[in-house]
C-alpha cells in the first residue's frame, strides 16, 4: 500500500539565527552538506511494502493502519572532505513539512553497519539491524516547515575511518503505543534541496596541487567577423567598440594558452547560424575555423580544443550535424544527441583528458528543450531528454554517466559541458544536476545557450555550493577563464573581452577568414557583406545589458533592434498585400546591436540570421494579444503605433494608434514561421504565409532610408514601472525559503544607499525616482524595499539572516505581478554569493502599520511591516478596521497551518505583502500572541508647512487615535538631525505631551540642516505604539545668511580677510588681519563701533564673532611705525666712540 499524505505545503523555515559558512572552499575550517545517497521509510502496518519512491519519510508511533514508521538513509563521504580532514561536528538534517498538531514525539537516531539495503526493495521485514541510540530529539507539535537536527558526530567520525558510508535510521523512541503521533519529512524524491543531508563541520584544507585552467567559449553562432558592441564593465561609459572575430579571438586564446600550455580549451556549443561567412556550407566554414584553431593550439603543447558540445542550433540540419561529426579534428561530444529511436549517442558522450596529473572527465549535453530539427535531421537523430535521475526509461540519467566517469574511469574532476544555462542546470524536476543519489555532482559546468556571463562563476545553492558554473556571453565577444585546484575547487576566474583594438589577430586565422570571405563573394550572393543597405538615425539596441554586465534575463521588449524588425514586417506585409496592424518578435530571435549610421547587409544578417524563417499572418483578438504579451513577461518586441502599459508586469492597458485596443476585436498579426510552429500560443491558429523571408523584409524596409532620410524607431512601446539597474547597499529584512521551487529562493531587502557608480548614473537606468542626488534612497519608491531573486541560483541554506548588510548589483524585474530585484552576479569567493558588510538588526525593523489597509497596496509590496489583528480562524485575522486576510507561510504558496492563540486572540504579525498572479498574499515572518491589552494606539506627526524655515521655534503637531474603548493619554515627540542629509544623529525624545491637541514647540537645537520627526502614542491601557521605521514628517532649517564686508581705511598698510563673506545666522566667523611691513594695526571698527582684535603671535591679528546675527562691515586702520634702532654689539660701541671723538676734535678747532 502506498501513501503520499495530504497536500505538501510549499514552505521553508524562516531561519532566525544562522551562521555564514562556505559550503565548499579550500580554507582550514569549513562545512559541507552531504546529500543522501538513498532513503526510504518502512511501516510495520504494511511490513512487505516498499516506500522507497515516496516523496515522504514518516516518523510515526501508532497501533493502527500504517502503525509504526521509520526513516532509513545512507550517505557516502567519499570525495566530500579533503584528505586528512578532522570532523568536528556531524548533524543529520531532515526537513519537517508536516507536524502532528496534538502531540510531541520523542525520536532517536541509530547507526547501522548494513549499507547494502536497496532503496526500491527495503521493507519493514527486510530492514537491517541497527546499533545503539546516537542521539534523541523531541519533535514539537505544530512545529513544521523547519529543519530538524540529530547529532551523529561520533558515528560519522567512526565511519570516516572505516568504509566512508554512513547508514542511519530514525524512529520513535517508543513504538506500538497510543495515541497515534505522526510527523512527515521530505524524501529525496520530492526535492534535492530539502532531501535528507549530513551537515559536516571539519578542519582541513583542500590541496592546491594539480591546479589547472579552463579557457571556454560558447554560442559563437558563425560570428567569424568582428562586430560592434557596447562592452559592459564597471565604470563603463556607453560606447560601441569593435569586438570579436575569429582572428582576434584566436590571437587572445593563443597568447593565454602559450603561457599555460596544460590548460583545457572547451566550447559549450552552438557554433552554427549567425553570419553569412560562418554559415557557408551549412556550418562548414565554422568547422574550418575550429579545425585551424585546434591545429594552432596543438603547436603550443600537444593538445588543441579538448571538447566542444553540440548545441541546439547545431542539430537543425544533418549537414550541420555531419560536418561536426565527420569533419571536425577536435572532439565533439553529446550524451543525448542519439540515433533515432534509441539512446545510443550519435557523438561521443564524453572525453577524458589528463591535466597536470589530474584526470578530468568532460561530459557533453545538448539542450533538449529547444532543439528543433529540419526533416532530414528528425529522420536520423533525436535529442533525448536528460535529467540527473529518474525512473523514466525514456530519459537519460546524467548521474549514471557521472558515476561512470568517477568510479569506472577514475576521474578526479568531472566537467559538464552543457549547452544549457543555469536555469535548467538546477531547476525543477528535470534538473540536470542534483546533490543526491550517492554520486557527487560535477565540480564544474561550462555552459552555453543563455548568452550570459558574470565576472566570477556561479555556485548554485541547489547544489550545496559543490559545483562551479561558468558561461562566456556569446559571439566570440569574450574568452572565459577559470582556474581551479586539482579537486575542482575555485581559485579565480576572468572574462577577457575581445577588443580588436587591443589584440593582434592571428595571421593564419585571418588568412582563413579572408579566404572564406572570398568564397562567400564567389557564390554571387544577392548582397555583399559590407554593402550598405540603409541608414539609421538611432542605435538599434537589444537593451538587454546593464552598464556592468549583460545577460538575457530579464528581457526588455522595449528595444529598438526588435522594434526595427517588427516595423519591417508590417511594412513588407503591406507591400505584399497583407495589411496588418501588429508584428511580434520573440526576444531570442533578434541577435545583435547595430550602431546609428550606415547599416550593412552583414549587420542585418547577424541581427536576424534565420534565412529560412518566413513571415506568416494570424488573426488574434485584442484579449489574445494582451495575454500573449503579458505571458511573455512584456518581453515581446512589437511594431510601432502600439503602447503597452504594465505595473509589475501586469498589463493595465494597450493602445493602438492612441486608442485602447478592443479586447473582442480581431487584428491581423504577423509572426515568424518558427513562432507559429513552436509557440503554444499560436497552436490551432491558421497561419497564412505572407511570402519571403523576414530577413529580406528587413533588407527591403531598411533600403528606403538613405543618409539624408535615416530610419527612426518610434517609441517607447512599453511603459513599465520595473525597469532599473544599479548597485546598492541593502539590509536583509526577511528570509523566504520557499519549498515549492527550492531553486527559486529569494530574500527581502531594504535598500540603504546607492553605490557610487549608481549615483553617477542616477539620471539613467530608471534610477532617478529611486536614488537621490546624494545617494540616499527615496523611501516612497516601490523598489526601496523589494524581493531579491537570484535567478535560479538561490541562496545557500542559512546564508543570510535579517539585519545582514549586503552589496547587491541588480536589475528590476517582476514575476506573477510581484516586483523583484534580480541578482545574477557571480560569487565573491568559494561559497560566497555576495559581499556581507556587517549586521545591524535595527536597520531591518518592520515598519509599523495600524491597519491592513495602510500597507495592502502596490506601493508597499515587498515592504517588511508589522501590524496587530485578532485571530478569526486557522490562518485568518481581522484588524481594527474590520479587514480580514489570510496569512501565508514565508514561501507564499500555503496558508499558515495553525496560528497561535485562540479565536479572538490579539496577534502581533510581521511579514511582507506580495502579489501572487491574481491576488495579494501576506507572507509571515513571525506571528505571536500580542503582549498588549487590545490594539495599540496610533499616531502620526502632521506634515510641516512650510517645509523649510529660516528660524525657530517650529510648531509640531500630531494626530493620534485608539481603538474603542481605548483612549490616547500621551504622545511622545522624537526628532533626529542631519546637517548634510546623509549622516544622521540618533532619534531623541524632545517632548512628552499629555493632553490633546497633541503638539510641541521645537526650537531647532542642532542648528541648520534637516530635522525629521515621528510620534509614539500611549493609551489608557498602557499600550505603547511601536516606533516607526521611517519619519512621519520633516523640516529643513536654513537660517538667514548675513553679508560680511572687510575694508582697510585708505586702502594701505595691510589686509583684513573674513573666513566667509556669507554666514548663516548664529554661526561663528573670524577675520584675519595682517599688517604690511612697516605698519601695524592701529584701529578696528565693526559697524562703526570700535572693536578689539587679538594678536596671533606671528605679527597678525584675529577678530572673531561668536554668533552672527546681522550684516557686518569691519574696517581696519594701519599706521606706519618708526624704524627700530639697531642694537649695538661691542664693535659697534667702539666705532661709535671713535666717531664722537672725531667730532669733538673738530669742534676744538
Amino acid at each position: 500500500m502506498f501513501r503520499e499524505g495530504s497536500m505538501h505545503p510549499f514552505i521553508r523555515l524562516f531561519v532566525a539565527i544562522v551562521t555564514l559558512l562556505a559550503l565548499t572552499g579550500i580554507g582550514s575550517a569549513a562545512v559541507v552538506d552531504v546529500g543522501v545517497a538513498k532513503d526510504a521509510q518502512v511501516a510495520s502496518g504494511y511490513p512487505t511494502t516498499n516506500y522507497g519512491m515516496s516523496n515522504n519519510l514518516y516518523l510515526q508511533r501508532s497501533t493502527t493502519s500504517f502503525k509504526d514508521e521509520r526513516a532509513w538513509m545512507t550517505f557516502n563521504l567519499a570525495g566530500q572532505l579533503p584528505p586528512g580532514a578532522v570532523i568536528t561536528s556531524a548533524k543529520l538534517r531532515l526537513y519537517c513539512w508536516k507536524a502532528d498538531t496534538a502531540n510531541d514525539l520523542p525520536t532517536a537516531v541509530h547507526g547501522s553497519d548494513s549499507d547494502s539495503w536497496g532503496e526500491s526493495s527495503l521493507t519493514w521485514n527486510t530492514q537491517p539491524s541497527h546499533g545503539a541510540v546516537l542521539s534523541t530529539v523531541t519533535l514539537k507539535k505544530g512545529e513544521q516547515g523547519k529543519w530538524i537536527e540529530w547529532d551523529v558526530t561520533t558515528y560519522v567520525k567512526a565511519q570516516q575511518t572505516g568504509d566512508g558510508t554512513v547508514t542511519l535510521v530514525v524512529k520513535p523512541v517508543t513504538e506500538a503505543t497510543t495515541p497515534t503521533v505522526s510527523y512527515a519529512f521530505d524524501a529525496r524524491e520530492y526535492s534535492s534541496s530539502l532531501a535528507p543531508r549530513l551537515r559536516v563541520e571539519y578542519s582541513g584544507t583542500w590541496p592546491a596541487t594539480g591546479s589547472f585552467t579552463i579557457f571556454h567559449m560558447n554560442d559563437v553562432h558563425s560570428r567569424l567577423l568582428p562586430h560592434e558592441l557596447d562592452i559592459p564593465e564597471h565604470g563603463d561609459s556607453p560606447v560601441f567598440e569593435q569586438v570579436g572575430g575569429a582572428a582576434h579571438f584566436a590571437g587572445k586564446l593563443l597568447e593565454l594558452k602559450a603561457a599555460n600550455p596544460e590548460s583545457l580549451v572547451l566550447d559549450a556549443g552552438d557554433v552554427s547560424e549567425g553570419n553569412p561567412v560562418g554559415d557557408l556550407r551549412g556550418n562548414g566554414a565554422m568547422v574550418d575555423f575550429y579545425n585551424l584553431l585546434d591545429a594552432r593550439l596543438k603547436t603550443l603543447g600537444g593538445r588543441g580544443i579538448d571538447a566542444a558540445a553540440v548545441g541546439n542550433h547545431d542539430v537543425r540540419s544533418m549537414v550541420y550535424v555531419n560536418n561536426l561529426k565527420n569533419n571536425a579534428t577536435y572532439p565533439v561530444i553529446s550524451m543525448n544527441v542519439c540515433r533515432k529511436g534509441t539512446q545510443i549517442p550519435y557523438f561521443q558522450p564524453y572525453v577524458i583528458v589528463t591535466v597536470n596529473g589530474r584526470k578530468v572527465g568532460i561530459l557533453g549535453y545538448t539542450n533538449d528543450e529547444s532543439s528543433y530539427m529540419d526533416a532530414d535531421a528528425a529522420a536520423e537523430i533525436e535529442v533525448v531528454k536528460a535529467v540527473w535521475e529518474d525512473t523514466n526509461a525514456a530519459t537519460i540519467n546524467i548521474k549514471d554517466y557521472v558515476n561512470e566517469l568517477r568510479t569506472v574511469q577514475g576521474c578526479d574532476v568531472v566537467v559538464l559541458l552543457s549547452h544549457m544555462g543555469h536555469s535548467r542546470i538546477v531547476a525543477g524536476a528535470d534538473a540536470l544536476i542534483e546533490d543526491h543519489g550517492g554520486v557527487r555532482p560535477p565540480e564544474i559546468v561550462v555552459s552555453g545557450h543563455w548568452h550570459s556571463y558574470a565576472d566570477n562563476p556561479w555556485q548554485p545553492a541547489h547544489l550545496n555550493g559543490k559545483t562551479l558554473l561558468v558561461e562566456a556571453a556569446s559571439y566570440l565577444q569574450y574568452l572565459g577563464e577559470l582556474q581551479v585546484t586539482g579537486d575542482g575547487k575555485y581559485l579565480q576566474a576572468a572574462k577577457h573581452p575581445i577588443r580588436t583594438a587591443d589584440i593582434v589577430p592571428d595571421a593564419s586565422v585571418q588568412n582563413l577568414v579572408d579566404t572564406l570571405r572570398a568564397e562567400y563573394e564567389a557564390t554571387n550572393p544577392p548582397y555583399r557583406l559590407d554593402q550598405v543597405i540603409g541608414h539609421s538615425a538611432v542605435h538599434l539596441r537589444l537593451d538587454k545589458d546593464k552598464w556592468w554586465t549583460m545577460n538575457e534575463f530579464p528581457w526588455s521588449g522595449d528595444n529598438t533592434a526588435g522594434g526595427w524588425i517588427s516595423d519591417a514586417m508590417v511594412w513588407k506585409a503591406g507591400q505584399l498585400g497583407f495589411p496588418s496592424q501588429l508584428a511580434l518578435q520573440s526576444g531570442g530571435g533578434v541577435r545583435r546591436d547595430v550602431p546609428a549610421g550606415p547599416i550593412t547587409y552583414a549587420q542585418i544578417y547577424e541581427t536576424y540570421p534565420w534565412q529560412d524563417d518566413g513571415m506568416v499572418k494570424v488573426q488574434m483578438t485584442g484579449q489574445e494579444i494582451w495575454n500573449y504579451i503579458e505571458g511573455d513577461y512584456c518581453g515581446t518586441s512589437i511594431s510601432k503605433d502600439w503602447l503597452v502599459t504594465a505595473n509589475d508586469g501586469i498589463i493595465s492597458g494597450i493602445t493602438y494608434q492612441g486608442s485602447p485596443v478592443s479586447l473582442s476585436g480581431t487584428y491581423n498579426v504577423l509572426i515568424s514561421e518558427y513562432m507559429a510552429a513552436h509557440d503554444t500560443a499560436f497552436a490551432g491558429k491558421t497561419a497564412i504565409p505572407v511570402g519571403g523571408a523576414i530577413r529580406q523584409a528587413v533588407v527591403d524596409y531598411t533600403g528606403q532610408f538613405g543618409i539624408n532620410n535615416p530610419m527612426t524607431v518610434p517609441g517607447p512601446r512599453y511603459n513599465l514601472d520595473t525597469e532599473l539597474a544599479g548597485g546598492f547597499r541593502a539590509v536583509v529584512t526577511m528570509v523566504d525559503d520557499k519549498e515549492g521551487e527550492p531553486y527559486n529562493e529569494s530574500i527581502f531587502v531594504r535598500l540603504l544607499s546607492a553605490l557610487p557608480e549608481t549615483v553617477e548614473r542616477r539620471n539613467a537606468y530608471g534610477l532617478a525616482g529611486l536614488v537621490n542626488a546624494d545617494g540616499t534612497i527615496n523611501p516612497a519608491h516601490q523598489f526601496s524595499e523589494s524581493m531579491l531573486y537570484r535567478s535560479h541560483l538561490g541562496f545557500k541554506d542559512d546564508a543570510h539572516k535579517p539585519g545582514d548588510i549586503i552589496e547587491i548589483w541588480v536589475e528590476g524585474g517582476f514575476h506573477g505581478g510581484n516586483p523583484q530585484l534580480v541578482d545574477q552576479e557571480g560569487i565573491n569567493d568559494a561559497g560566497g554569493e555576495m559581499t556581507v558588510l556587517g549586521n545591524d538588526p535595527a536597520l531591518a525593523r518592520p515598519e509599523y502599520h495600524p491597519t491592513i489597509g495602510s500597507f495592502w497596496d502596490e506601493q508597499h509590496e515587498n515592504h517588511y511591516v508589522t501590524f496587530y489583528a485578532t485571530k478569526t480562524g486557522t490562518s485568518t485575522v481581522r484588524d481594527s478596521a474590520g479587514t480580514t486576510i489570510t496569512l501565508y507561510q514565508p514561501g507564499g504558496y500555503t496558508a499558515m497551518p495553525s496560528l497561535p492563540g485562540n479565536v479572538n486572540s490579539l496577534l502581533e504579525i510581521s511579514g511582507v505583502n506580495t502579489y501572487e498572479h491574481t491576488a495579494r498574499r501576506f507572507r509571515v515572518a513571525s506571528v505571536v500572541v500580542a503582549s498588549t491589552t487590545g490594539f495599540p494606539p496610533q499616531s502620526q506627526v502632521d506634515p510641516l508647512t512650510p517645509s523649510q524655515v529660516s528660524s525657530g521655534p517650529v510648531a509640531v503637531t500630531a494626530t493620534a487615535g485608539d481603538t474603542s474603548p481605548g483612549t490616547v493619554v500621551s504622545v511622545d515627540f522624537y526628532y533626529r538631525h542631519s546637517a548634510d542629509g546623509a549622516a544622521w544623529g540618533p532619534w531623541t525624545l524632545y517632548q512628552h505631551d499629555t493632553s490633546s491637541p497633541w503638539s510641541a514647540s521645537f526650537g531647532l537645537p542642532a542648528g541648520p540642516g534637516t530635522y525629521e520627526f515621528y510620534s509614539v502614542a500611549t493609551d489608557n491601557d498602557g499600550n505603547i505604539e511601536p516606533s516607526p521605521v521611517l519619519a512621519d514628517a520633516s523640516v529643513r532649517y536654513v537660517p538667514p545668511t548675513f553679508t560680511l564686508t572687510a575694508t582697510v581705511v585708505n586702502g594701505t598698510g595691510g589686509s583684513i580677510t573674513p573666513e566667509s563673506t556669507a554666514v548663516p545666522q548664529g554661526s561663528p566667523v573670524s577675520f584675519t588681519i595682517t599688517p604690511e611691513a612697516g605698519y601695524d594695526l592701529s584701529g578696528l571698527t565693526d559697524n562703526g563701533v570700535p572693536a578689539t582684535a587679538t594678536p596671533t603671535g606671528n605679527g597678525s591679528y584675529r577678530y572673531t564673532l561668536a554668533s552672527v546675527t546681522e550684516n557686518h562691515s569691519v574696517q581696519a586702520t594701519f599706521t606706519p611705525v618708526a624704524a627700530p634702532v639697531p642694537a649695538l654689539g661691542p664693535w659697534g660701541l667702539v666705532a661709535c666712540g671713535a666717531a664722537l671723538a672725531f667730532l669733538r676734535r673738530r669742534r676744538l678747532f
